[in-house]
């Protein structure tokens, strides 16, 4: 039988432990290494740039039927700003409305009557603005309205039609030239005639051109036979010449002329200017 050993002997054995690891040795870099984070690029925010003055220039009144031309006023450039485009509203609603390419300008005709008498035109702008720089995207777009009134006013209304004009009056008749004759008393004669009716005038020039062709041989006979012929020749229309017929009278008495043939010499002038009564 094998002996034990005595449970002493076993308490009396060292215990054999294992050392923990030490720890890795980190060696700093060189001292003229520097190590510099990059600094982030310094981009001004969208709100710090400044959006152009947006306006329109043109005509504000026209004529019916004129073109319109409205243009954009010059962008004055500001930092920041890339690019800028247009659009324009025309309202009523124009048919024919054109735009330039660049969309700088509008063109569009002020319509006849019955179009209306105003249009609103208003243009929208847009506004790019992006890092002055390059570097970077888009950083803004900014729209801006700017809108104009155009009158095109209507003709005033044409004036009611009149009633049709009847028929141009005759032109005046030109005023005959008497003869003067030996007494110059034919002009007396058509100047009172003037006033009556040419039937009258004739009539009666056919009395007194009879009187200066008849075989009377004396002035008392020739002064006898006038009256009775003159009141055939009137008839009831006698009274109307009655005073122009006085005031004859008075200037061939005037005359003073005897022999009946001078005395037909004047009845023959007084007959002509009767007959120029037309």
């Amino acid at each position: 039988m094998k002996r034990l050993l005595p449970f002493i002997f076993m308490a009396a054995i060292p215990a054999v432990t294992t050392a923990p690891p030490k720890p890795a040795v980190v060696t700093s870099a060189p001292a003229h290494t520097k190590v510099v984070a990059p600094k982030p690029v310094q981009v001004p925010p969208p709100d710090s740039y400044s959006v152009p003055e947006t306006s329109i220039t043109g005509v504000e009144q026209t004529k019916r039927g004129q073109l319109v031309i409205l243009s954009a006023a010059p962008v004055a450039k500001t930092k920041g700003l890339s690019q800028w485009t247009y659009v324009w509203v025309v309202e009523p609603r124009v048919n024919g409305t054109l735009a330039w390419p660049d969309g700088s300008k509008i063109v569009f005709s002020s319509g006849t009557d019955s179009d209306p008498v105003s249009y609103d035109v208003t243009m929208v702008a847009n506004y790019l603005f992006t890092d002055p720089d390059g570097k970077n995207p888009v950083l803004k777009t900014v729209e801006a309205t700017h809108t104009v009134t155009i009158e095109a006013p209507a003709p005033p209304p044409a004036p009611e039609p009149g009633p049709a004009p009847g028929p141009a009056p005759p032109p005046p008749a030109p005023t005959p030239v008497v003869p003067d004759g030996k007494y110059k008393i034919g002009q007396v004669a058509y100047d009172i005639a003037k006033a009556h009716p040419v039937a009258e005038a004739q009539a009666l020039a056919t009395a007194y051109r009879t009187l200066a062709n008849s075989s009377v041989g004396t002035k008392a006979e020739l002064v006898n036979a006038t009256v009775p012929a003159i009141q055939s020749a009137l008839g009831t229309n006698l009274e109307s010449w009655r005073n122009d017929l006085n005031a004859l009278a008075d200037k061939v008495n005037a005359l003073n002329v005897t022999p009946v043939a001078e005395c037909k010499i004047l009845y023959a002038e007084v007959a002509t200017g009767l007959e120029a009564r037309k």
